[in-house]
C-alpha cells in the first residue's frame, strides 16, 4: 500500500478536558500508524508527556533577517 504524510496542526491544543480524551485518541494513532504523522505544535509541553513521548520533537526556530 502507498504511504501518506499526515499532519495534524495545532496538536498542543490537545489537552483538559476540552477535548474530551482527544490527547490520548492522538497519542495512540501515532503509535500504531503505519503512516508517519507530523504534529505541528506552538509550544511542545503543551502537549501531553504521552503523546510527547510517543514523538520525536523536531525544532525549528524563527528565521533571521539576514
Amino acid at each position: 500500500a502507498d504511504r501518506q504524510l499526515i499532519v495534524v496542526d495545532e496538536a498542543d491544543n490537545f489537552h483538559g478536558n476540552v477535548d474530551r480524551g482527544g490527547s490520548r485518541a492522538v497519542t495512540e494513532i501515532v503509535k500504531s500508524a503505519g503512516q508517519p504523522i507530523v504534529l505541528v505544535a506552538n509550544d511542545y509541553y503543551e502537549m501531553s508527556k504521552a503523546l510527547r513521548n510517543a514523538c520525536q520533537e523536531v525544532e525549528f526556530r524563527d528565521v533571521s533577517k539576514r
